[in-house]
């Protein structure tokens, strides 16, 4: 399924960017906002693996999150398409890939500190291949996540030879 909304998107939201100011969460460093699709701050809050910022996201916090982002939502008005967290989960995987590359070529460039990169490197890979936890009798889906990020995995590690694990 293709879920093709767009939203305003913060662009690089991440704990890093989230700062508490007289007893209110402040979004910080708007600096990349641009129109996306909901799963682009949701991964970068949820998801992303970053040198500074280490992934702390379990899949039961992750789920709660989705279920209140989506809760949120509702009471705003918005009908919750069909497959909706299937959607973030396909789009996870997709992302994670791209993720990957990127610290791949971060690891060519020291940019980072290398310990860092390859810790968010490993964090990555790791969420990439487990099975995604859904709260639903649809093991079928989590067998079908699983499957996807297993292909897109293998797709990575043949893609002309440029991933290897350090």
């Amino acid at each position: 399924m293709v879920y093709s909304e767009t939203v305003v998107s913060h662009g690089d939201f991440h704990r890093g960017n989230i700062a508490v100011s007289g007893g209110e969460i402040v979004i910080l460093d708007w600096e990349h906002a641009h129109r996306n699709s909901p799963f682009w701050d949701l991964y970068n809050l949820f998801d992303l693996t970053h040198p500074v910022f280490c992934r702390q996201t379990s899949d039961a916090l992750r789920q709660s999150a989705l279920n209140a982002y989506i809760a949120s939502r509702r009471s705003l008005g918005w009908e919750e398409p069909p497959g909706f967290i299937r959607s973030y989960y396909e789009y996870a995987a997709v992302h994670s890939v791209w993720m990957l590359l990127l610290i791949q070529d971060d690891l060519k460039q020291d940019v980072w500190e290398p310990s860092d990169l390859l810790k968010a490197q490993a964090e990555t890979l790791a969420s990439l291949l487990s099975p995604c936890i859904y709260s639903s009798n649809d093991h079928g889906f989590r067998y079908n996540v699983f499957i996807l990020k297993m292909d897109v995995a293998l797709e990575l590690f043949s893609y002309k030879g440029a991933f290897r694990m350090k």
